[in-house]
């Protein structure tokens, strides 16, 4: 079955503050800002179909029973595959002290817009996205007339949206671009749309017209604490992953939270940046509700590269609260810097 999944990320680009005393406070402060983290989020979740992911260890790492004891394994092993989807997006976002955005001129001729974001990630890594972009005016017609300031004449022709949506009417303005990191490129498609109560950002980072991811941000005219970032991920025509997103900080510190709900099934995760001497690493309380029975515990996640494959190898040490087991799961990711995979 289908999870309907809400994740609520510290994103370096905006923060939301929690708690009783604090009021939600977005501090995104432009169009180009906010179409910015859409395709850097939206396209870290897309290349996580695109590289090569191999689940390559499970197994308990220390116990402690008596003679007659039987324990079962526990909910979070199973559960941690559906935390590894999201690693390298929680990655880009919490690791906003070493995040550098620049807005540039395009090098490239057919862009009049340029921003690269640059991100150190768990294992070291200096991570470059450059997303390159012309924004549009939309006529009575619903065709894309680019930016008057553009210096290329040659693109000053009307367009068709890629994709159709039901309330492309309201469309005020319109974006056009790519976003590329080491050897991958990816189409982005961008829309902002009014209407009478809230202001709708969309935009798409795309293969081709079945295989993309949609994040829509929603700013509701009415109600601040409204304001959402929604994802979905279509593969083959067919949607197989939907998320509500928040931006939030907390304790002047960056975290994630993430749940899952299936039916009466809820689980969530919590997760900031911890350093051990020179290891830094990522420390998940979580919560995992099935009918009755609720277990709790602690996951520590660390990333390194494989010396001879170039891969990430993602470890999640796991340690439920209710027993002396504890646990570990290894992901490998193939190296999204490596390869020569272009995807406009």
């Amino acid at each position: 079955m289908k999870k309907f999944i809400t994740i609520v990320l510290a994103l370096a680009m905006g923060v939301v503050l929690l708690g009783c005393s604090q009021t939600n406070d977005v501090a995104i402060e432009s169009d180009e800002e906010l179409f910015t983290l859409q395709a850097i989020s939206s396209t870290s979740l897309l290349s996580y179909n695109e590289l090569n992911i191999q689940e390559t260890a499970f197994s308990p790492l220390s116990e402690v029973t008596t003679e007659n004891e039987t324990i079962e394994e526990p909910v979070i092993t199973e559960e941690v595959e559906n935390i590894d989807y999201y690693v390298e997006m929680m990655e880009l976002f919490l690791g906003d002290e070493n995040l550098t955005v620049t807005s540039l001129d395009s090098d490239n001729e057919l862009y009049q817009f340029m921003t690269t974001y640059q991100v150190v990630n768990l294992n070291g890594e200096d991570v470059t996205y450059t997303f390159y972009y012309n924004e549009y005016i939309v006529d009575e017609n619903q065709e894309l007339i680019q930016n008057e300031n553009t210096q290329n004449d040659e693109q000053k022709q009307s367009k068709k949206f890629h994709f159709t949506d039901e309330d492309d009417n309201s469309v005020a303005l319109g974006i056009e671009g790519i976003l590329t990191f080491g050897d991958i490129t990816y189409n982005i498609e961008g829309k902002k749309i009014l209407n009478s109560q809230q202001e709708i950002y969309r935009l798409r980072s795309f293969i081709d017209e079945d295989n993309y991811v949609m994040v829509n941000y929603q700013n509701d005219t009415t109600d601040r604490e409204k304001e959402k970032f929604f994802f979905k991920l279509v593969e083959d025509g067919v949607v197989v992953n939907e998320s509500k997103v928040m931006i939030f900080s907390q304790a002047n510190r960056l975290h994630l939270k993430l749940e899952f709900t299936e039916g009466e099934n809820y689980s969530n995760y919590i997760f900031n940046i911890n350093t051990d001497g020179d290891t830094k690493y990522i420390h998940i309380v979580y919560k995992i509700k099935n009918g009755e029975d609720v277990e709790e515990g602690v996951v520590k996640l660390t990333a390194e590269i494989d010396a001879e494959s170039g891969e990430v190898i993602y470890t999640y040490d796991m340690a439920p609260n209710k027993t002396n087991k504890q646990y570990q799961n290894q992901y490998r990711h193939g190296h999204q810097n490596q390869g020569s995979s272009n995807r406009r």
